[in-house]
């Protein structure tokens, strides 16, 4: 009861009801497609927003590492704004998820020790891929390949995953 009271405060929910709560209309959220950094901060594109609370920011919300909620690069995410820096960039956390990006990547192969992984080609993935031994597509080592990942509750350095397709050695 005490964080809803402090959220209609805030004008982010307005009651409606005995026992409901709706989003307020000059709430300030957007809805957008995240484009994650190597270093794990990303920046959200844009594709719709609250026209009542604010107009268009001139450079695309910034998300810090701590304000990511487990999001992996291309999904399509709600965000809420809570300031605009002195650049003029907006600063903002993500609210949730609304859908996922593709669960499929490209990369490497790799066996180490007794071990065997895929190394995302793209570095704005920052995890590795753990496949396990019974696969039954299993390449040579350093083959290209796209492999097809599960994601976990809490955001790791390696998920687990499956390989769908061999592409063949890395460098042709």
């Amino acid at each position: 009861r005490n964080t809803l009271d402090s959220l209609c405060r805030e004008n982010l929910v307005c009651k409606d009801g005995k026992k409901r709560y709706l989003l307020h209309k000059t709430a300030p959220v957007c809805q957008g497609v995240l484009s994650l950094h190597p270093k794990g901060f990303g920046f959200v594109d844009l594709t719709s927003l609250n026209k009542l609370t604010f107009k268009h920011p001139s450079r695309d919300p910034f998300i810090s590492v701590s304000r990511m909620a487990g999001v992996h690069h291309g999904d399509t995410v709600l965000i809420r704004i809570l300031r605009t820096r002195q650049d003029d960039r907006p600063e903002a956390s993500v609210i949730s998820i609304l859908s996922q990006a593709s669960s499929r990547i490209g990369g490497i192969f790799l066996q180490e020790g007794d071990g065997q992984f895929v190394y995302p080609d793209d570095h704005r993935f920052p995890f590795s891929i753990r496949i396990d031994r019974k696969d039954p597509l299993l390449p040579d080592h350093g083959a290209g390949v796209i492999a097809e990942y599960t994601r976990s509750a809490t955001p790791g350095k390696v998920l687990h995953g499956k390989i769908v397709r061999i592409l063949g050695p890395a460098d042709t």
